[in-house]
């Protein structure tokens, strides 16, 4: 990069920066689509442990990013949307970019009928906002894990996931609070998905 603008400086719109480079870009890059950049070189670490995440009327956790991250023995309760979500949503909100090593383990999710909104509901929402003319072929996310964590489940679902690549879900503890049968995981688009050792009572 060889000159930004910064989008509050002056006139400038607070929405846009301009973004030179010393190289020409890839052909790829034409007029007619719309592409995302990312600074990867300012992309956090994360470490979530030991927390308490109760009555929020949104998600608990909404993290992306590639660096690794690891989030273990926190509780969440009384969630209104997922406990966890994990979107990557360069169309409306420009969220940060894909998740490439992430663990979830040890934690305790308490998912309320009560609470929940609309669809976005259940433990954890792996949903990357992709342009509707993608393919499901298309893998955003990759490698998360989700070990041996406590669920006392409401309703659906304990993991709902699309377009991801290398997905564990291991020696969990599935606890079903409802009278109906619960759908416990739901996976659209994904591929090297393993799901075992997890017990549903």
């Amino acid at each position: 990069v060889k000159k930004t603008v910064n989008p509050l400086c002056g006139d400038n719109n607070v929405k846009e920066m301009i973004v030179e480079f010393s190289e020409n870009l890839p052909s790829i890059l034409s007029k007619s689509q719309q592409f995302v950049c990312e600074n990867v070189t300012y992309t956090p670490e994360v470490y979530i442990g030991s927390c308490s995440f109760d009555t929020i009327p949104t998600r608990g956790i909404l993290c992306t990013t590639r660096k690794k991250v690891i989030i273990e023995n926190n509780v969440f309760d009384h969630l209104t949307m997922a406990s966890i979500y994990l979107s990557n949503d360069c169309n409306d909100w420009y969220e940060s970019g894909p998740i490439r090593d992430m663990t979830i383990k040890g934690n305790i999710f308490y998912i309320r009928k009560s609470t929940a909104f609309k669809g976005k509901k259940g433990a954890i929402l792996i949903e990357p906002i992709v342009a509707e003319s993608m393919s499901e072929e298309v893998f955003v996310h990759s490698n998360i894990n989700v070990e041996n964590n406590i669920f006392y489940m409401e309703h659906d679902n304990v993991v709902n996931a699309k377009n991801t690549d290398m997905i564990t879900v291991k020696n969990n503890k599935i606890y079903s609070l409802c009278d109906e049968k619960i759908n416990a995981f739901i996976f659209n688009g994904c591929k090297n998905t393993v799901v075992e050792n997890n017990s549903l009572k």
